[in-house]
């Protein structure tokens, strides 16, 4: 298991790559949008401590990464 600063450079790259990012959780701790820019996300991660990345494909093959926070 990584750690959560490990998660959180994964997460980085992955927004860097303009991956889709879809979070869990979050709308509860920030109200803002499901869909994260690399800056309201870099924001969002200094917030929570991320335990857990989940990859998988939507309906039209984007990829989606769902985070849990503790």
């Amino acid at each position: 298991m990584l750690k959560s600063d490990e998660l959180k450079l994964k997460i980085i790259e992955l927004l860097s790559s303009h991956q889709i990012l879809t979070i869990g959780k979050i709308k509860k701790l920030t109200k803002t949008p499901h869909h994260y820019t690399i800056s309201n996300a870099l924001e969002f991660l200094e917030k929570v401590e991320i335990i857990e990345i989940k990859e998988k494909k939507d309906k039209l093959g984007s990829k989606i990464v769902k985070l849990k926070d503790n």
